[in-house]
């Protein structure tokens, strides 16, 4: 096991930065916060984020904020109905939040690529439902974890997992211009010959492509950055899987 999973870590300006935008929290919730922001800053995933929302939230104000930046914070359309520590679900025909994350406008500090990106959402079960749990205007970035998860990135191909019952994560992550990976749960179970056709445009969740079908699945986060390798890839899926578990989430 690393050291940095064993050792309790001092407060950090990241951690104060989100803590400060978070609505209030209690000394126990901060704890948990820094600790997971220092282990994701020590794997290396932090560095890979542009956006991480944890859905699964003490209260609302919380539920909106981007972990990684003061920006692309969520903006709530339609009815969302979200549950406290648990995640946010969709009314199916309304409700999606908007992030104002748009790679494909190129914006200051854009960590995602053409060629080295990643999507990816945790849901708290898997379901037959064909919406996207997050997913991009233009169709080019999205993930679902229905009954055989399934995911694309600078795509608008996707390719299929391998089937899943009872909570899941599910990542779609591109490192070259001829490949899209598919991982599950921290590891990669497939992959697509899937062309690279450009960044994504703006990401939101519940739909893919501002359309429906909605997703009706319980979603407890969202991120996207540049691609993950497969040591990051793991280390993002135990350390936000480890602090799930500490808010009595289920994983």
């Amino acid at each position: 096991m690393p050291l940095y999973l064993i050792v309790e870590p001092d407060l950090i300006q990241e951690s104060m930065d989100l803590l400060n935008r978070f609505g209030s929290p209690t000394a126990a919730r901060a704890k948990l916060v820094n600790r997971t922001i220092n282990w994701l800053i020590q794997s290396n995933a932090w560095a890979k984020l542009d956006m991480l929302h944890v859905l699964a939230a003490p209260n609302g104000t919380a539920l909106l904020q981007n972990w990684k930046q003061n920006a692309y914070n969520l903006t709530v359309n339609g009815t969302i109905t979200p549950e406290v520590d648990r995640g946010a679900t969709s009314d199916a025909s309304t409700g999606f939040y908007s992030t104002g994350y748009d790679p494909s406008a190129l914006p200051p500090g854009l960590l995602m690529q053409q060629n080295s990106a990643h999507i990816g959402a945790f849901v708290s079960a898997v379901s037959a439902n064909t919406g996207w749990d997050i997913g991009a205007v233009g169709n080019r970035a999205k993930v679902r974890g229905s009954s055989t998860p399934t995911g694309g990135i600078s795509t608008t191909s996707a390719v299929a997992g391998v089937a899943a019952t009872g909570p899941e994560r599910i990542s779609s992550i591109r490192r070259d211009g001829a490949n899209n990976l598919l991982f599950q749960n921290g590891r990669q179970v497939a992959t697509a010959p899937n062309a690279s056709a450009g960044l994504c445009g703006a990401i939101e969740y519940f739909r893919a492509n501002g359309l429906a079908p909605y997703s009706t699945r319980q979603v407890q986060l969202g991120h996207a950055g540049s691609a993950f390798t497969d040591a990051e890839a793991a280390a993002f899926d135990d350390i936000m899987c480890q602090y799930l578990r500490d808010i009595g989430a289920a994983v």
